[in-house]
């Protein structure tokens, strides 16, 4: 934890402490709201941000209204304050910068540009305080594909018109991810698909999919640098380890039909040959 907030900025580091300091779901904690704050030691969780809408809503497993009160140590409590102090709140109380918690912009990209073209994007963050941060990326501009059933990506008709090249460097975190959000009726499939390649760093691959409102996670081994497709049953899925309250749980069938997000990370691993380097995905899809 100590390295996730050091790596993270106030926005991240806010949220990493309400789920570990007082059990709280993403989504709950996306929600966090200074009128929750019922006692010097307890905090009101009432409502999530919903992945998919990033809009509140009622809690999983609870009817419109009801909430539950949770301890809130002093030093979540100090926290919240001083992100208070330096970031104020939105007109309703949330620290994050409304439900959302994230920035969005416009970009009239015209009609007339949206023919299969590339694009290079450089998104820039200017922080009161702080050294400016970018972010380059390479886009097609036009019409969305249509995937089949049950894919997550195939990755045709991409920039490079190849595998997900997904690079990594642990000089600053000890993990780095990439997702989407994803849709659709899954209960008929029994298993995900993918291939694989690595560089042999033997880091750990982690897969994420969020269905039912769960975050389960499954982790592929990653030790040659052979490509190779790996198909991993969902009934190996199991809730991610920060979630204690679903740890028993497992995928259903009503799960795999109510999905939200599919996330790839790579974690660093003590046992790793690299600090920096990339692996490719291809072919992610239900099967």
């Amino acid at each position: 934890m100590k390295k996730a907030l050091t790596a993270a900025d106030d926005f991240l580091a806010l949220e990493i402490v309400m789920t570990v300091g007082c059990g709280l779901r993403n989504g709950e904690a996306r929600a966090v709201n200074v009128n929750n704050v019922v006692a010097d030691d307890v905090y009101r969780v009432h409502e999530q941000i919903h992945s998919n809408t990033h809009e509140p809503a009622k809690l999983r497993h609870r009817k419109a209204g009801e909430f539950r009160e949770v301890p809130l140590p002093r030093s979540v409590r100090e926290a919240m304050e001083r992100f208070e102090e330096k970031h104020g709140t939105t007109q309703d109380g949330y620290l994050l910068r409304g439900p959302s918690g994230y920035h969005t912009g416009t970009w009239d990209i015209g009609a007339e540009n949206l023919a299969d073209t590339l694009a290079r994007l450089r998104v820039r963050a200017v922080l009161p305080g702080h050294d400016t941060l970018a972010v380059d990326h390479r886009l097609i501009l036009g019409e969305k594909q249509a995937l089949a059933p049950g894919v997550v990506d195939d990755f045709e008709g991409h920039v490079d018109d190849t595998a997900l090249r997904f690079g990594y460097d642990f000089a600053l975190q000890s993990y780095t991810g990439v997702g989407r959000r994803i849709d659709g009726d899954w209960s008929d499939f029994d298993a995900l698909s993918l291939w694989p390649k690595t560089e042999g760093s033997q880091h750990k691959l982690v897969l994420r999919l969020v269905a039912g409102g769960v975050a389960y996670e499954a982790y592929p081994s990653m030790p040659g640098t052979e490509g190779g497709t790996v198909t991993i049953p969902f009934a190996d899925f199991r809730p991610a380890p920060w979630d204690t309250a679903d740890a028993e749980r497992r995928i259903t069938a009503e799960d795999l039909a109510d999905l939200s997000q599919f996330n790839i990370y790579i974690n660093q691993d003590s046992a790793g040959t690299a600090t920096a380097g990339a692996f490719h995905l291809d072919d992610l899809q239900a099967v």
